[in-house]
Parts: structure tokens; sequence; C-alpha cells
């Protein structure tokens, strides 16, 4: 019997393993730290030539930071078009006596990958662009159009990318967005995100007057650390209700379909509280109750504080000024302009008009569907090699890449990870196992064939 064109795709990636492990670590070895502006255009660069090598038209294209690659296949009329997009900007890498092989030599040991962006991004961005040279070279074509869109400030607060997508509309014009990062989860599955959480986050500041007292003196001089932690005791109680009136005005109850997809994740209490390290979720939530506040129950949590003083703690000094990063976790429907005013109102009515509010993100959560077609053909493509996943239409995770780029373009968008569970990106020695990125290479090559059957009978 003739083989399939997927499956003749797949056996490509099996023979050339070698060259496509090979071509991840030549990326890896160009450092990128976000910062590094040089760096980065080198980074982008080699991008570029790595697209163009496998036959798709890439350029680099100036953004208010770091550059922007941008590849296209040949865009064929009659076939659905995907945009896959992701970064290849990577944090710090941290001293390098911190690491068991130099952060960016992308040593190989013992079936490891490691360096810095093994997982978090060169990894996924390497498995994409070795799906469509799967593609190209076991069928001399790919069944769907192909565009990517790899940005240099994920890492960081200075990119622009709303402002890129806006002045590239047509260049970037797909049916679908595909964000390829992170990886598998605990439980050994990598989930499919069809929708993003939301976010409002803030700094309050709390100012008692101009000089700082002598503690002697905080009989009659306010302390302002004081009045910042009773600002913030009037935002949640402790049965984890956000007290902010009416912020649960929009939040949407999960349906009986929802319930029920929830109930078919591998979710295991026992496993996710010894990893925790805590004997009990908030509320006593186990099961699907647990799932379900995951997902689809707002709430609010504070960051970190900082009493706006560093110095010994035998100083006598207190502080005038205090300041907490707060932020809103934020569910479909809710609108974080909707509750900034709401927290600003809440703030006025308990008497602490003086809290300051400054804005740090909004991001308007944005639902998903477990109808989507790009859902289901990931959904496919997964059950093609193997890759054991589920479906997220609600997502946990705040990322505005797949759901945020999708909806500026009018289509939607997913995320799906490739790299393995004990990844650790972001940590000294960041690695990618070398079967995890192959079988990663042929998801995303079996979601290109499934995408191009989407909505046919």
């Amino acid at each position: 019997m003739r083989a399939t064109p997927l499956e003749a795709v797949l056996h490509t990636v099996d023979d050339r393993a070698e060259l496509f492990i090979a071509d991840l670590q030549r990326v890896m070895r160009q450092p990128s730290v976000t910062e590094n502006e040089a760096d980065c255009e080198a980074c982008a660069e080699l991008v570029a030539a790595m697209m163009g090598e496998i036959g798709l038209d890439a350029e680099v294209l100036p953004s208010r930071h770091n550059p922007v690659v941008v590849g296209r296949s040949a865009q064929r009329p009659e076939r659905p078009t995907l945009l896959i997009t992701g970064h290849y900007d990577v944090v710090s890498p941290g001293p390098d006596e911190d690491w068991i092989s130099p952060p960016f030599a992308a040593e190989r040991r013992d079936g490891d990958i490691i360096g810095r962006g093994a997982a978090d991004p060169k990894g996924n961005l390497a498995a994409g662009l070795k799906a469509a040279q799967a593609w190209i070279e076991a069928a001399g074509d790919l069944p769907v159009n192909l565009k990517f869109m790899i940005e240099g400030d994920d890492e960081s607060e200075t990119g622009h990318l709303g402002e890129f997508v806006d002045a590239h509309r047509e260049l970037l014009r797909a049916d679908a967005v595909l964000l390829l990062d992170a990886g598998f989860t605990r439980d050994g599955n990598s989930p499919i995100h069809l929708g993003t959480a939301g976010s409002l986050a803030v700094e309050l500041q709390a100012r008692t007057g101009t000089k700082e007292p002598y503690f002697i003196w905080t009989q009659l001089i306010p302390d302002a650390a004081f009045r910042l932690v009773w600002a913030l005791a009037t935002l949640k109680d402790a049965d984890e209700r956000v007290c902010v009136e009416g912020f649960y005005d929009n939040v949407q109850a999960a349906t009986p379909a929802e319930l029920a997809l929830m109930a078919e994740y591998p979710w295991h209490d026992e496993s996710e509280l010894e990893f925790w390290g805590i004997p009990q979720f908030v509320t006593g939530a186990r099961g699907v109750e647990a799932i379900r506040r995951l997902l689809y129950e707002p709430t609010c949590s504070i960051h970190g504080i900082e009493p706006g003083l560093d110095r010994p703690n035998a100083t006598s000094l207190i502080p005038c000024a205090a300041r907490a990063w707060v932020n809103f976790h934020l569910v479909p429907e809710q609108d974080p302009d909707d509750i900034l005013a709401k927290l600003r109102h809440h703030l006025d009515r308990h008497g602490f008009g003086d809290i300051e509010i400054e804005v740090l993100r909004r991001f308007k959560p944005i639902p998903g569907s477990a109808d989507s077609p790009l859902g289901q053909a990931l959904l496919r493509g997964a059950g093609q090699v193997g890759v054991s996943t589920y479906l997220l239409p609600h997502s946990f995770e705040f990322g505005d890449k797949w759901c945020w780029i999708g909806q500026r373009l009018g289509v939607e968008g997913a995320l799906i990870g490739v790299a393995d569970p004990d990844r650790r990106a972001h940590f000294p020695n960041e690695h990618i196992t070398v079967p995890y990125y192959l079988n990663g290479i042929k998801w995303v090559a079996a979601t290109f064939w499934e995408y191009s059957h989407a909505g046919q009978t």
C-alpha cells in the first residue's frame, strides 16, 4: 500500500533527525538575550537565513526595538493559511558557573540538548521550521499556506508587537494563528490552549507624609506600610473571595459541556498537592472543582510588597511611602477597565481614597472554543504521532500571542509546546530532550496535514 504524504513526512523527520538536531544547536549557539540588540539582530538574520534555506521567502523587518522575522511559503488561494508565531529572544543565562556546560554551547549530553533557549523558545521555533522542511523535502510542497512571524521582544516589556501587527496586517493575513512555545506538563500532556486568561496588574502606593519618621513618632505619624496592608486586606477575604464590589458581575459559569470536558482532563489532586508542597487547595477544592477554579474562577494576588526603604532591620526609620504589586486574574467576559474603575471605587468607599493606582498591565481575557478548526486539527495531529493532549477552551495561562494576535487579525488562535516537562526554561541548565524535539516536529507536521482538511467531511 502506498504511504500517505504525511507518513512520508514523518519518515523524513526520522531520516533527517541528526540534521534537524544540528539546526537547533545552530540557532541556540547564537546568543539572543532580549536586551542585547546586536545579538538579537544577528539571531534574527540567522532565523531568516534558516527559513530561506528550506525554501521560504524571509525578511527581517524593523520594529520599535528588536527586529521581527517574517517568512512565507508559496501562497495558494485554495489552501488555508496558518500563521506560526513565536520568538527568538531569550532571558539572560546568569553566571556560567551555574551551568554544567556553557549556556550558549548547545552541548548534547545523554539525549539532552543543553543551553539557554533550548525549550524557550528555540526548540519550539526549530520544530515549526523543521516541520515545514520535512514537508517540502518529502512531498515537494506544503499542504497549507504557511507564514511565520518571529519576534525578538517576548522576554521583556520593550516590544511593541501590536504596532507591528497593525502596520503589516495584509502581510500577516491568515486563517488562524499558532503559537509554538513552552511544552509538556507534569502529567505528560501538552495542552492545546485555545483561549487566554486576562489580567489587570496594578501598583498600589500609600504615601503618609514627606519625611520618614523615627519609630518613636508612630504614635502620631502614620505608618505607610500599615496603611497599605490595611488597604490590601480589603481586597480578598479568608474564603478566597474577591471583595471588590461588582467584581463577579460578568463572570460566566462553566456550561455542562465544559464541565464534561473538564471531567476528562488528566488531573491528579495528590500529585499536584505533592508538587506544590501543600496539604490542600484553597477552599478545599478537588477534582473537577479544582480544574473549574483554575480555568473559570477569577482571583486577586499580591506579587510583592515594598515598604519603601532599603536598609537594615536595625534602622529606626519608618517608611512614609509603601507600594504593592497586585494582579487581578480575569476570566472571559470580565473587562480590565471595568475592574479598574471598580477597584478605585472600592478603595474610596473603604476610606482609602489616598491610595494611588498605577496600571502596569491590562489585558482582556479571550475565550476559545472546543469546536475550533485549528484546535481539532492539533488534536487529530497529536493522535497521528502519539502525543498526549487535550483541549483547553478557557486557559489558565496569561499569554497574549495566540489569542490577541488572532483577535487583531480577526481569526482564531492556539498555543502548543513541544519541550519536555522538566525543561528548566529560564533557569540554569535549560534543555530539550531529543525525542521530545523530534516528536514535536512530527506533531506540527501532522497538524499542517490535518488543518489542510479542516472543515472537510
